[in-house]
């Protein structure tokens, strides 16, 4: 679909038309709780009419049908809060729980307040622990509900929250829990699953074990603080958000053993691979969105269709929040899909520029430069920090990466069989692992490498997309004039960035 005027034409996808939409409304709903519902349907059909009276092509009838109705999913998901104070609460343990600062940590669902439904899930701290609890216990406690910090200008409690369905904070000393006996569900078996990867991993990989789990299942709660920190300076945290990287490597191993003549078969097995995988990482946005990609794309041969990268991204995109509209809110998802967006819109252009390169070298510096740039505005305002040095360490961490997740993932499928050969698979990870975190420390160390920059409001930073898109093939016109476009709304997001910073 193409819109065109004054000699300037946008390529449009009516897949990333739903996904704008869906965006739009799901924001709407966030930032207008508390307003009277009935003043902003009003305001909906108003808008609506005015479109429909000017007559305006369809696809902006279909952005204003997914603003509707990404709102009013957001809305009705909504929990409703109780009011804060001293409960009795009971609940059933829904997550793995674990033991941290010297309190139990435990996330419940199925709860209820003084004998009242509770909307969501609850986040369970307490100080003291009788015995071991485990997935599917029933939790009784007396204590303190307290509500999550919105703070819009440091770290948001609410939005990092809800994004995991979790509305609430209990706090007690002491709880009464009573064993179920664990009856069977899927989820609570990929978390058993998960468990047991992570001892099998712990005992292949000693030292090294924390930051294979994080790998291989977006884990990142026992890796150190001073490692952590040396990824994000050198923006490659990334390679903890399980994505387009390992589903790419995982991929290209079913590819090569399954036959180009079976691309049923190939969509089948990779399809069902991909779906335990998401299961296994608990449905983790970023593992979502790539899997839906890589399954765009498998299937598009057998469809007789061309594949569509924006649209694919578009749909993993609608996917996600329509089951869960509050991921749009986590930091992890805004990273990811940011990256693949600003890949998307700048990999030609830049490939472009470094022609008189081999194409697989120029394809490569391009995604690390790509990767890099599209993290840039979102570390400046969540983290206030600039990784300068990021595509440095990008070009070099991303291509060892294949080394350390393939011989990782053959280590923890073949210790069932055979641990000393799992401890010979294993022994080629440490030895890369250790090559790259020497790499990522030495690097981080130098002064230049990370810069502390004041917090620009998110709208502000998202403006540098605009001068993305506009020299992106997605943007159609002359040279100069895409130049002079792309430089005037560059210099406006610059202008936006330095006034809300200032203002930080």
């Amino acid at each position: 679909m193409k819109l065109s005027g004054n000699g300037v034409r946008v390529n449009f996808r009516p897949m990333a038309v739903i996904a704008s939409g869906v965006c739009v409304g799901i924001v709407l709903a966030r930032e207008l709780q508390g307003v009277r519902l009935s003043w902003v349907v009003c305001l909906f059909l108003g808008v609506l009419a005015l479109i429909l009276a000017l007559k305006k092509v369809r696809r902006i009838l279909l952005f204003i049908c997914a603003v509707l109705l990404a709102f009013t999913r957001t809305t009705a998901a909504y929990p409703v809060m109780p009011a804060e104070g001293c409960y009795e609460l009971r609940g059933k343990i829904c997550e793995t729980p674990c033991f941290k600062n010297g309190k139990h940590i435990l996330v419940l669902n199925n709860t209820t307040l003084n004998g009242l439904r509770m909307n969501g899930r609850i986040l369970l701290q307490c100080e003291q622990g009788m015995f071991s609890y485990e997935y599917g216990d029933i939790i009784a406690a007396e204590g303190s509900l307290t509500a999550f910090s919105s703070n819009k200008k440091g770290f948001n409690e609410f939005n990092h929250y809800i994004s995991q369905g979790i509305t609430a904070r209990f706090e007690c000393k002491t709880v009464n829990a009573s064993k179920t006996g664990n009856s069977f569900d899927f989820y609570g078996f990929f978390l058993r699953l998960r468990a047991h990867i992570e001892n099998t991993v712990s005992e292949l990989f000693g030292d090294y074990s924390d930051i294979v789990s994080g790998m291989l299942l977006g884990d990142k709660s026992n890796i150190s603080a001073s490692l952590m920190d040396a990824f994000r300076r050198t923006g490659t945290a990334h390679l903890f958000a399980v994505s387009g990287l390992h589903v790419s490597i995982f991929v290209a191993f079913f590819m090569v053993i399954i036959p180009k003549r079976r691309p049923w078969l190939r969509v089948a097995v990779i399809g069902i691979f991909l779906l335990l995988y998401c299961a296994l990482t608990a449905f983790a946005p970023s593992l979502v969105r790539a899997s839906v990609m890589s399954i765009c794309l498998m299937s598009a041969d057998p469809f007789a269709r061309r594949y569509d990268q924006l649209s694919s991204l578009s749909l993993a995109f609608v996917i996600i929040t329509a089951f869960r509209p509050f991921a749009l809110l986590s930091i992890g998802f805004q990273l990811s899909f940011c990256t693949v967006f600003t890949i998307l819109l700048l990999n030609k252009p830049i490939v472009a520029l470094m022609k008189n390169l081999h194409q697989s070298l120029s394809g490569a510096l391009s995604v690390a430069i790509c990767g890099t740039i599209g993290s840039l505005p979102l570390s400046a305002h969540y983290f206030n920090s600039l990784p300068l040095l990021g595509i440095f360490a990008n070009i070099i961490i991303v291509p060892l990466a294949p080394l350390i997740l393939v011989p990782s993932a053959i280590a923890v499928a073949a210790y069932i069989i055979s641990p000393k050969a799992a401890q010979i698979a294993a022994l080629a990870a440490v030895s890369v692992l250790r090559l790259t975190s020497e790499y990522l420390y030495t690097l981080s160390s130098i002064r230049f490498c990370s810069i502390d920059v004041p917090s620009p409001s998110l709208f502000s930073v998202l403006t540098l997309f605009v001068p993305m898109f506009v020299v992106s093939p997605y943007f159609i016109c002359g040279k100069k004039r895409k130049a002079i476009y792309a430089l005037t709304a560059f210099a406006a997001a610059t202008l936006l960035i330095v006034l809300s910073a200032s203002k930080a």
